[in-house]
């Protein structure tokens, strides 16, 4: 099955409802577009995923697309610089949809 028509689908509602960003990888810059998680989800959900784990109150979750980010990049939104801490593409098949980023 081809996932194409998804993806675009999941890129224009990321960029309508969220904001453009850049993905830094050593010297270069790919624009993309992010949404970040409501708070009221992010706190919930990183309340219970912190017991016993790296993950920290400090750490924020996006969906991005436009980009292949990596552990180690970073995200640059506005003036702010986020490290990539983790990764996980949404790929049903071989075209990912999305991918989820935790960074800090």
């Amino acid at each position: 099955m081809d996932y194409s028509a998804l993806a675009a689908g999941a890129a224009a509602l990321v960029k309508e409802c969220g904001q453009p960003a850049l993905l830094v990888r050593g010297a270069i810059g790919f624009p993309c577009d992010v949404l970040e998680d409501a708070k009221e989800s992010l706190s919930i959900y990183s309340s219970s995923l912190r017991k016993d784990s790296l993950i920290s109150e400090a750490d924020r979750f996006f969906v991005l697309t436009g980009a292949v980010p990596a552990v180690g990049d970073h995200l640059v939104i506005g003036a702010v610089n986020l490290y990539v801490a983790a990764v996980r593409p949404l790929s049903p098949g071989a075209t990912p949809i999305y991918y989820e980023l935790r960074a800090t």
